[in-house]
């Protein structure tokens, strides 16, 4: 099983993890709360923009490249769009990594930031 062979962090003050060191950690987590990593699953990756039309414009091109992608309107007074690209992928660190940097640089393009990822409840 993927468990055994994922690296295990220990949080320590003063360590600085790589997105995909971050990734692993996630994943075990889910894995040890009963997700099957061998089997394709829907990954949201979430992001942030300060108006509608950025995020907007992040929406279509996510949607262009093949993500379903939802703009939800601010629901506080900071005014924060929040955009929510998914896509259907088997759950690895390098397949979650990769995708989280390409989405990254695609919102950075609309004045975005990544707010990382989440797995369905398993």
């Amino acid at each position: 099983m993927l468990l055994n062979y994922l690296p295990t962090f220990s949080g320590s003050q003063g360590v600085i993890m790589t997105a995909l060191d971050e990734n692993m950690v996630m994943l075990r987590e889910w894995i040890e709360d009963g997700l099957d990593p061998s089997q394709p699953t829907v990954i949201d990756f979430i992001h942030s923009f300060h108006n509608a039309d950025d995020a907007d414009g992040f929406a279509q091109a996510a949607i262009s490249i093949g993500y379903e992608a939802i703009a939800y309107e601010p629901v506080d007074e900071e005014g924060i769009w929040e955009v929510v690209a998914s896509c259907i992928i088997t759950p690895t660190c390098d397949a979650v990594t990769a995708v989280e940097e390409d989405l990254e640089a695609l919102a950075l393009d609309f004045d975005g930031d990544s707010e990382g990822w989440h797995l369905p409840e398993v």
